[in-house]
């Protein structure tokens, strides 16, 4: 195989590059950060994929999701490839460059048709032969020993496909079927499986056994329990009976007696509103008969009243004046009585001259005597003092008004001014009265009305009837008050107890079906699946033991073939390394794990105490004989990553002479950072540092 060119987009530090290679040796020079690192990686990724890495290698700072690889190639038969690889996408396609006809996609069907190309199986081999890295020389070829023997298999028996190889790997997976990994415990095996079954299945078993002897504790502690739940129910509904019953009465006599006591307020409400309605009438009638007492406007009673009180002002005054003449009157008596007194007392005088015989003058002086003493009886005597003006008046004005007023008496029909006003009283009294009577009644009624208070009272009647029917008729428990107050202790202790075995009862319900979803199938369905079980696992192991024993022979036969493997690539490493030393290190030990030794006529020399050098050129000696054995006529591309760093200058004369000769029969594509290697002849290719992109 030869690459022609290989095309990146977006990778690293790449954006649309185009590399050309030609046959023979192609030198990629550049200092460190040039793109040498990300242009190996390229190709291991074009050809075995490696997806986990599109991030690392997407190129920076760009905004363009394309991140791609092209490679073209030719094998030996002239014909050409490009191969397609899209990160960003995770597609591949292989493809004949000449008529673009697509012979591969994916990356299980490209990898294999690129592994004939190269005649390297898988990226492993492809590492641990072609790929020459500074820093990774020293790998053993432990991993590709399958594929070592594999191709000197083919050589030897011409199978081309490596029969024993195929046998082996065939033998191996066919055990790992059949009894696992050993670092998992036989996990992913046919026996893993069986035992893992029959483990579970012993496990079922003997939690079905388990559950079958809980199952049956747990039904007989239910029938226990519900029997015991049964009695207590029992007994505790006849002490609810007997409590109920005695509280039912109870209830019907507190109701009936509510009600009672209900129908007894309204009753005196509703009587006393009939003697209300009744006295109410009776005022009103009353009050008809004194409405013409009221029939005197507001303002003729005033004037009315005024008269009376003008009248009575008269007769007060006319009493004054009147109280005047009384004391003229007893002034003139006091006079007259004096005037009798003296007049008396003269006539005496006159009698007692006339006696003493002065009958002239005492007849004279007896006469004036009785003229005086007549004089005086005049004044005494009860006559009529003539009324003076203003007396005459205020009599006059006491007529008028009584008169008056005896007229306003006429139109109410008074037969006086006392009865008039005594009468009108009433009437004011009795619509007070009324008035009060009708504001006790709304009191009484309280925001309703008579009618409701009747339908009421008939309404409590007829609950009172009911009450006292269900009353007659409810069961009348004989129980004292200390019998009533036991059995109400009673049943507080009942109830927690009921309800603590119900409790219980719904628990072993819960356990007996969570035991019975536990035990899964019966008893006899997991033993009959458990022998079946078991024979096929004894079935397993007598067919592992026979792959086992099969796969030993062809590990045997496998065996003779590595030590035939293992000296023709000792052989023609030990021709590279004998080149390489100048002569000084002619034999190169490999043993059936392909781990290099330097045979000398004492001893062997592990690369343990060989220099850096020595051991690189050891194994780079080895990879070159490997690669050549591995490929055969595929003659992959020989790609070199400055792998001759620990090289002295005689020792890199002489791995240039080898490069140059194999340069000769293959391609070569030489990474290196140092400018000497630009003489070595081949065609180079220069990397600038350049910036990579923010």
């Amino acid at each position: 195989m030869r690459i022609n060119a290989i095309e990146l987009t977006n990778f690293g530090k790449f954006s649309k590059t185009k590399i050309g290679l030609g046959s023979g040796l192609n030198l990629i020079l550049g200092p460190n950060e040039a793109g040498k690192s990300t242009i190996q990686t390229a190709l291991k990724t074009a050809f075995f994929g490696e997806r986990k890495a599109h991030e690392r290698w997407k190129r920076w700072g760009t905004e363009n999701p394309e991140c791609s690889i092209v490679v073209d190639y030719e094998l030996p038969d002239g014909a050409t490839w490009t191969l397609r690889r899209d990160l960003a996408k995770n597609e591949v396609q292989l493809a004949q460059t000449a008529g673009g006809e697509v012979l591969a996609k994916g990356p299980t069907n490209v990898s294999k048709l690129v592994g004939e190309h190269l005649g390297l199986d898988n990226a492993d081999t492809f590492l641990n032969t072609v790929f020459v890295c500074s820093g990774e020389l020293a790998n053993d070829l432990g991993s590709i020993a399958a594929s070592l023997r594999a191709r000197v298999e083919a050589i030897l028996v011409g199978s081309g496909g490596g029969s024993i190889t195929k046998a082996t790997k065939d033998m191996d997976a066919r055990y790992k079927r059949l009894v696992g990994t050993v670092s998992q415990g036989g996990a992913g095996g046919t026996m893993g499986e069986l035992l893992a079954q029959e483990k579970k299945l012993k496990a079922d078993l003997a939690q079905a056994e388990q559950a079958s002897q809980l199952r049956k504790e747990y039904v007989d502690q239910l029938e226990q329990t519900k029997e015991t739940l049964a009695a207590k129910e029992k007994r505790l509904n006849l002490v609810k009976g007997l409590i109920d019953a005695v509280q039912s009465r109870l209830t019907i006599e507190d109701q009936l007696e509510k009600k009672s006591a209900r129908r007894k307020k309204l009753r005196l409400k509703i009587e006393r509103l009939k003697t209300d309605s009744d006295r109410i009438e009776s005022i009103n009638v009353e009050m008809d008969k004194l409405a013409k007492y009221q029939g005197v406007s507001a303002l003729d009673a005033a004037a009315l009243q005024n008269k009376i009180d003008m009248r009575n002002e008269k007769q007060i005054e006319l009493t004054a004046a009147n109280d005047g003449g009384r004391v003229e009157a007893a002034a003139r008596a006091r006079s007259s009585l004096i005037a009798l007194i003296v007049s008396a007392t003269v006539g005496l005088a006159g009698l007692v001259l006339i006696g003493l015989g002065q009958t002239i003058p005492g007849a004279l002086v007896f006469v004036i005597g009785l003229a005086g003493v007549a004089a005086g009886f005049w004044m005494r005597r009860p006559g009529v003092r003539a009324p003076d003006d203003r007396s005459l008046y205020i009599h006059n004005e006491i007529k008028r008004l009584e008169s008056d007023i005896k007229e306003a008496l006429q139109t109410t029909g008074a037969t006086d001014l006392d009865s008039f006003f005594s009468q009108q009283n009433r009437h004011e009294s009795l619509a007070k009265e009324k008035a009060n009577i009708k504001h006790a009644g709304s009191i009484i009624l309280e925001d309703t009305s008579e009618e409701a208070l009747n339908k009421e009272f008939d309404e409590l009647l007829d609950q009172s009837q009911v009450l006292g029917r269900q009353l007659k008729t409810a069961t009348s428990a004989d129980l004292s008050t200390e019998e009533i107050f036991a059995h109400e202790r009673e049943l507080s202790y009942l109830k927690p107890e009921v309800d603590s075995l119900k409790q219980q009862h719904d628990k072993l319900v819960g356990r007996l079906a969570s035991h019975s979803e536990l035990a899964g199938a019966p008893i006899s369905d997991i033993q009959a699946e458990l022998n079946y079980v078991s024979e096929r696992l004894a079935a397993t192991e007598r067919h592992a033991r026979a792959t086992a024993m099969a796969s030993e022979e062809i590990s045997r036969i496998a065996t003779e073939i590595s030590h035939q493997v293992a000296p023709q690539i000792a052989g023609d490493a030990s021709d590279y390394l004998t080149k390489l030393t100048n002569g000084r290190y002619k034999k190169i030990g490999l043993g059936v794990t392909f781990a290099p030794t330097l045979v000398g006529e004492s001893r062997e020399l592990g690369t343990a105490v060989l220099s850096t050098g020595t051991a690189d050129q050891l194994y780079f000696a080895v990879r070159l004989a490997a690669a050549d054995l591995i490929s055969g006529d595929a003659c992959p591309p020989l790609i070199l990553d400055d792998p001759f760093v620990y090289f002295d200058a005689d020792r890199l004369a002489a791995a240039r002479d080898i490069v140059k000769s194999l340069a000769a029969k293959k391609q070569i594509i030489f990474f290196a950072h140092r400018d000497e290697y630009a003489d070595w002849p081949g065609q180079v290719v220069k990397l600038e540092t350049g910036d990579r992109p923010n």
